[in-house]
């Protein structure tokens, strides 16, 4: 497992995945893996 997002970095994440409805264009557009978006994501 890597590194923990920090509070702001998640919120970020969470927006992003709002506001694009995919896993792979949030991911594009925050250049992380769109596993680390589902993690988040499920985590809530």
């Amino acid at each position: 497992m890597g590194k923990i997002k920090r509070m702001d970095q998640v919120r970020l994440i969470i927006e992003t995945y709002i506001a694009t409805k995919s896993f792979k264009a949030a991911a594009r557009r925050l250049h992380i893996s769109k596993n680390t978006i589902k993690t988040y994501i499920r985590r809530g």
